[in-house]
């Protein structure tokens, strides 16, 4: 596909593209006008900070675990051994929450629990989204625009206007 390149700015802050007279648009303002893509991320977004909470409790068990099993004045201490049965069973209960609040039913609770980690995460993930796309465009028009020197040998051009404008980029 051949598109017409016709201007780009490089400042610090953002890279600027402007092909055939429209402006590569920003992942953000394209994610918020379509709707499938919008629903999509909330999803993956719930799966995301509900598996997250999840592994997190069961990580905490763990470690309780392994430390109440490798030091060995603490195995037979009823205390250590309380607090490692309330955290199984409370990471059991914490399990059982998220998988529920993944599902369709569970979509009001989820929104009212965690609506604060669920934008925190959404923001993270249309970041990462954008600086990736970012990245993929600028890689993309840099190695497909052919320079004028590469051109020379089949154009033997003497006007010294045009050295340096591209015209036509491949992406």
């Amino acid at each position: 596909q051949i598109l017409k390149l016709s201007t780009v700015h490089h400042e610090p802050s953002r890279t600027s593209v402007t092909i055939s007279g429209s402006a590569v648009v920003d992942i953000e303002q394209e994610m918020k006008s379509n709707t499938v893509e919008q629903e999509l991320l909330k999803l993956i977004t719930r799966y995301m900070v509900c598996a997250s909470f999840a592994l997190l409790s069961t990580l905490v068990v763990v470690i309780i675990g392994i430390v109440r099993s490798e030091v060995p004045s603490l195995h037979d201490d009823l205390t250590i051994r309380g607090i490692h049965i309330f955290f199984h069973i409370l990471d059991t209960t914490v399990n059982l929450i998220c998988l529920c609040l993944q599902f369709p039913f569970g979509k009001g609770w989820y929104g009212k629990c965690c609506k604060h980690v669920d934008l925190c995460a959404s923001n993270c993930f249309i970041k990462s989204m954008n600086l990736k796309v970012k990245s993929t465009a600028n890689n993309k028009i840099e190695s497909s625009i052919v320079m004028p020197s590469t051109l020379s040998s089949k154009a033997n051009s003497n006007d010294g206007s045009r050295a340096g404008t591209v015209t036509e980029a491949s992406v």
